[in-house]
């Protein structure tokens, strides 16, 4: 793969992480609110300040936004890293060939 080529899918994967970064950095964010939410529901039932049964809806709330989050995160983290992996492979192929190319020259290399 020429340089040139190399930029481009380079270009091109910056622009698919700018595109995931706003998911992932909002769902990394929510996470972490639910989980000092988490805590601070518990020290309130603890010390009595949060009753039991209002407790156990907020848990459940919680929880459900908790996993509604973490399938957000996890999803976005998983389309970039497709994303950047189909781009990476095509770097290894095209500089492979391009490489036989150089050294056997262009007929070796037909898959005729």
């Amino acid at each position: 793969m020429t340089s040139l080529q190399r930029s481009h899918t380079q270009i091109e994967l910056d622009e698919q992480h700018e595109r995931a970064e706003p998911e992932i950095a909002w769902a990394r964010t929510r996470v972490t609110e639910l989980q000092q939410e988490r805590k601070r529901l518990a020290r309130g039932v603890v010390t009595g300040t949060i009753p039991g049964d209002l407790a156990r809806d907020e848990h459940q709330r919680i929880d459900q936004e908790l996993q509604q989050a973490n399938r957000i995160l996890g999803t976005a983290e998983m389309i970039y890293a497709k994303i950047e992996q189909t781009l990476n492979k095509v770097w290894v192929p095209t500089t492979s060939s391009a490489l036989i190319k150089h050294r056997f020259g262009p007929a070796r290399c037909s898959l005729r």
